[in-house]
């Protein structure tokens, strides 16, 4: 449930940057916000995951992300959604570092929902 939020959330941002909608974005953020309030802090008291899986998780989010931000930018090309594209690409390259250091599985961006170890 907290993927899935997040993901919505991440992918409603980013519409918002490609159609310069700060109704959007700030609706998007708190979106985020509310996901990491509620779901995680329910997530991380009821199931008690390792860091690997939320690591995991995020990365997964941002993999996907960084694809719907390239669609956009192809789709409406301007300086916000290259600047939104670099930076979610920017949180995949950091959460992957970090994951690799903590020598956790790196989910693919071809694993399914149901595949991730999070649940």
């Amino acid at each position: 449930m907290f993927t899935q939020t997040l993901l919505i959330a991440v992918v409603a941002l980013l519409a918002g940057v490609a159609l310069l909608n700060v109704a959007v974005v700030a609706g998007a953020l708190a979106g985020i916000g509310g996901t990491f309030a509620v779901f995680f802090a329910i997530w991380k008291f009821f199931c008690q995951p390792r860091s690997c899986y939320i690591l995991g998780a995020l990365l997964w989010v941002a993999k996907r992300g960084t694809v719907a931000a390239l669609i956009l930018l192809v789709v409406n090309p301007h300086l916000a959604m290259l600047m939104a594209l670099w930076i979610i690409g920017a949180i995949a390259g950091i959460l992957t570092g970090r994951m690799r250091k903590s020598r956790c599985p790196i989910p693919s961006l071809r694993t399914s929902i149901n595949q991730l170890p999070v649940w």
